[in-house]
């Protein structure tokens, strides 16, 4: 959910209403993991995805993300309806469409009142303190809606189907992008070259951030 630019940077892809007991299609496991990410239940989503992703993001790394992500985009997550729509299958992986609507998180963040930084740092709970002005800020205005069609993969591993992200192939990307900045910052424009070449050849994952990513690579190589 989220996640999309990784999206966490991705974007708000973790988030649905509804969901089948069992992951027997890939609506329903993109509907178990959605559900879960969306409750908090971070441990039971995580154990949802494909292996390549669990290995790219263990556990603790992948309940970080989350909770890094902050209090405005973890309450606008909690108030996400979705629509899960088309499958579409590419090689051995199935694209399933997700239409999320949500409340706009920067006409959130506009009217969350600030919190004076004494008041802050001598609350026993910072994190907590500025969670429930998010949340008593939600609850007494209503702010614009946003819709955005969000696409996931699945892949059948063991006669089930599990949630597959391509988490892999965006950490690849990044990793050469930054060998490419360093690269540039020496002022090595063959290794910078190669990097953008070679971040380029990654292959893409279900939500287009690995070819988001590639853009920086494509307008170095555009670069003379």
């Amino acid at each position: 959910m989220i996640a999309a630019v990784r999206s966490r940077a991705v974007s708000l892809a973790v988030l649905l209403v509804a969901s089948c007991a069992s992951h027997s299609t890939p609506r329903s496991a993109v509907g178990d993991y959605l559900t879960a990410e969306q409750q908090g239940r971070y441990a039971d989503a995580h154990a949802l995805l494909s292996s390549t992703d669990r290995a790219a993001r263990p556990l603790d790394a992948y309940v970080a993300e989350h909770v890094n992500a902050g209090p405005i985009w973890l309450a606008v997550a909690k108030r996400t309806q979705f629509t899960v729509g088309s499958l579409r299958q590419d090689g051995d992986s199935m694209f399933v469409s997700v239409k999320a609507h949500h409340p706009d998180p920067k006409a959130v963040e506009a009217a969350v009142p600030g919190i004076p930084a004494d008041v802050l740092s001598t609350s026993p709970d910072p994190v907590a303190r500025v969670t429930a002005s998010v949340e008593n800020t939600l609850e007494a205005s209503r702010f614009p809606t946003v819709e955005e069609t969000l696409t996931f993969g699945a892949r059948q591993e063991d006669g089930e189907w599990r949630v597959w992200l391509g988490l892999d192939r965006q950490d690849q990307v990044i990793h050469l992008l930054a060998q490419a900045r360093a690269a540039v910052a020496k002022g090595d424009t063959e290794a910078a070259r190669k990097a953008w070449t070679d971040a380029l050849a990654v292959e893409g994952d279900a939500a287009g951030v690995v070819a988001g990513l590639q853009e920086e690579a494509k307008k170095g190589l555009a670069t003379p």
